[in-house]
């Protein structure tokens, strides 16, 4: 193989990797927000838990 192609094959192969790079970064990013969208969804859904006088059981116990 000679020098040319193989410069050609190792810079196809590194803008392929930098490319894989940025979308699993992309993804990584979703998924974080996604995470912090269904905490905030779980934490509206979660009863108000008051000052604690007259109840039974303390929710954040």
């Amino acid at each position: 193989m000679d020098i040319a192609a193989l410069s050609s094959s190792l810079a196809s192969s590194k803008l392929n990797s930098q490319s894989n790079i940025m979308v699993a970064k992309k993804v990584l990013d979703q998924q974080e927000q996604l995470g912090k969208d269904a905490v905030d969804l779980i934490q509206k859904s979660a009863p108000d838990v008051g000052n604690g006088n007259g109840k039974l059981l303390n929710l954040y116990a």
